[in-house]
């Protein structure tokens, strides 16, 4: 699907295993892959097409994702 729409791919993780799966798909697009986790982030950043962000996560999901949003405009 992001193929088709071309866009690029969020992910929010902590251990790092959907940007490892997405990243099997071989994409055309980035996988922007944030974590909160930096042991996660130096391995992730083997991945083919995934851009590893380290970012402290907040209790709040929509205040992550607006803070993450926001870092990518930037």
């Amino acid at each position: 699907m992001a193929n088709t729409l071309s866009t690029s791919i969020l992910v929010f993780m902590r251990t790092g295993s959907m940007a490892t799966l997405l990243s099997h798909y071989r994409h055309s697009s980035t996988i922007f892959a944030f974590t909160n986790e930096e042991r996660v982030k130096q391995r992730l950043a083997l991945y083919h097409g995934v851009l590893p962000i380290y970012k402290q996560f907040s209790n709040d999901a929509e205040e992550t994702f607006s803070r993450a949003l926001n870092l990518l405009l930037n």
